[in-house]
């Protein structure tokens, strides 16, 4: 019955953090705004094989998460929640996935405490609520390992392999072959580090084989042939021999980076995860000692992708989001053994540096709006009662260590992270928004009411990007920085054109431009031949 109790109420936190207010802000960021607008034209245009952007080809990414954002709008119409609802259902799923491996891998309890840590982790929840593929991503890859490790293990029958290699198909139509090659270089790690050569057999029957090329390859031969060539160039040569090598991108990084950003977007569990380790990850396990090789597993699980990223020179915070629930698995596998043999004590310096993390975080939350070049108007009302929730959920989680409670003091952990999720949730994004996406929200309804359908319009220069313009405006707004090569042919047709700009750039544009509406900082200009 507790442990019913206990699904009911990791159940109650997920919908909490992942659904509650799920539409209530704007698309904001570049990502989120350019992956819905594929979605909402793909919807529009009826053409469900080549993705496109403000009618033009845009080959960053396969077309899987765009065909379930798809079906979401058409249930929840072109909105932020329709664009969102996927990355949250797809939260939740992975969090039940991380439960069951958990369990049937080191025990139901472990199950429970790992899907609890996956959930209330600072990154986890957040890419939860956002119109990115990493949530995807991620599900798909860690369906593959956990069947590749159940199926290893003998935890189920050998038909795991097969699902293995048809969530390595899935995952190849979210990112490209990048899923395929970071779940082959976990397992590939995991067999070496066993020296169990036949193993890589094994992990390749026929059917497998069948069912990856048959769920992959399909949709990369229509699109290669309907677009002459174009995709297979830009997007298997580009968008990821170049991206990887970090050409052409801008956002590059450290070869360090992701240790910090691990330790940063997994609290409070991260501390813990180098207790799971020391504790139970052995690099030669006994062949019959099944939970030593599992928490090898989640361990190789997790250093392996944090490793492949980071030898990758393009480099995004929600890339590392799939060594996640490796992680998860051994900080679950900790508590629960904790709890059960009722040694506290033995986490209580790490709950000290967990505190100490905190603080410092906390502190840093108070002080960083100041910081800022463009300040956010009561961003720090949000921020201090999440630096307040962090604080409250580690201090009462080192009490309850020091007592001998391990069982409450995870509890602790939990409530303060669950805390601080919710007012980000309910406090921090309504005032971001208010600065970051509102008025690109106005200016995109004034473009639907206001502009002919038939009219062109484009966006010039805008900084930052806003491609939601056009999602919201649910109507193509290429961004142009210049915008005289496109005016001619729209303007020879007798009738006018609309240019979206920052009131800081009405001088660059041609001469004759008229401002007809504004949404500051944006102002709409209309321009007809003379």
């Amino acid at each position: 019955m507790r442990q019913y109790r206990a699904y009911i109420l990791l159940a109650a936190t997920c919908a909490g953090l992942f659904f509650w207010g799920l539409g209530r802000a704007p698309l904001m960021g570049f990502d989120e705004g350019i992956y819905s607008e594929c979605a909402r034209e793909m919807a529009a245009s009826g053409d469900y094989t080549v993705p496109r952007v403000d009618g033009e080809y845009f080959f960053d990414k396969p077309p899987l998460c765009y065909w379930l954002q798809v079906g979401s709008m058409r249930l929840f119409g072109v909105n932020s929640l329709g664009a969102r609802l996927p990355s949250a259902v797809i939260g939740l799923l992975m969090v039940g996935w991380t439960v069951l491996l958990g369990g049937r891998l080191f025990g139901k309890n472990a199950g429970i405490y790992a899907g609890f840590a996956l959930a209330t982790s600072i990154l986890y929840a957040v890419i939860a609520r956002m119109a990115i593929m990493d949530q995807a991503f991620s599900f798909a890859i860690s369906l593959a390992l956990g069947l590749f490790g159940l199926t290893y293990l003998k935890l189920i029958p050998r038909w795991g392999y097969i699902g293995f290699w048809a969530a390595l198909g899935a995952a190849s139509l979210i990112k490209g072959p990048a899923g395929a090659a970071l779940v082959l270089v976990t397992a590939g790690a995991f067999l070496i580090l066993r020296k169990d050569w036949r193993g890589i057999g094994r992990a390749m029957p026929v059917l497998g084989i069948i069912a990856f090329v048959a769920i992959a390859l399909p949709w990369y031969v229509i699109v290669h042939k309907q677009t002459g060539g174009a995709f297979t160039t830009e997007f298997l040569v580009h968008q990821n021999l170049a991206r990887a090598a970090g050409e052409d991108f801008h956002h590059n990084g450290s070869l360090f980076l992701y240790i910090p950003l691990f330790a940063l977007g997994f609290l409070p569990w991260s501390i813990f995860f180098i207790k799971a380790w020391a504790a139970h990850v052995k690099l030669r396990p006994a062949d019959d000692d099944r939970k030593g090789q599992a928490a090898l597993f989640a361990a190789v699980w997790t250093a392996s992708i944090i490793c492949v990223f980071s030898l990758a020179k393009s480099k995004l915070p929600g890339y590392i989001l799939p060594a996640f629930p490796g992680a998860a698995l051994l900080v679950g596998l900790l508590w629960s053994e904790t709890v059960a043999s009722g040694k506290a004590a033995a986490l209580r310096s790490y709950a000290i540096a967990s505190l100490v993390v905190a603080s410092v975080f906390a502190t840093l939350l108070m002080i960083g709006p100041r910081l800022l070049p463009d300040p956010i108007n009561g961003l720090p009302s949000a921020l201090i009662p999440m630096g307040a929730c962090m604080l409250a959920g580690t201090t009462a989680g080192l009490v309850w260590i020091y007592r001998g409670r391990a069982a409450q003091a995870f509890a602790a952990y939990c409530a303060g992270m669950a805390g601080f999720l919710l007012c980000l949730v309910v406090l921090g994004l309504p005032i971001a928004s208010r600065k970051l996406s509102d008025p690109m929200v106005r200016m995109a309804a004034i473009v639907r009411r206001d502009v002919p359908a038939d009219s062109v319009v484009l966006s010039y220069r805008l900084d930052p990007a806003q491609p939601a313009l056009a999602f919201y405006a649910q109507r193509p707004i290429p961004a142009r920085d210049d915008v005289k090569h496109k005016l001619s042919d729209a303007l020879d047709t007798g009738k006018a054109v609309y240019i979206v700009a920052q009131g800081a750039h009405a001088s660059e544009l041609p001469r004759g431009a008229e401002a007809v509406a504004q949404a500051p900082p944006y102002v709409l200009y209309r321009l007809e031949k003379r």
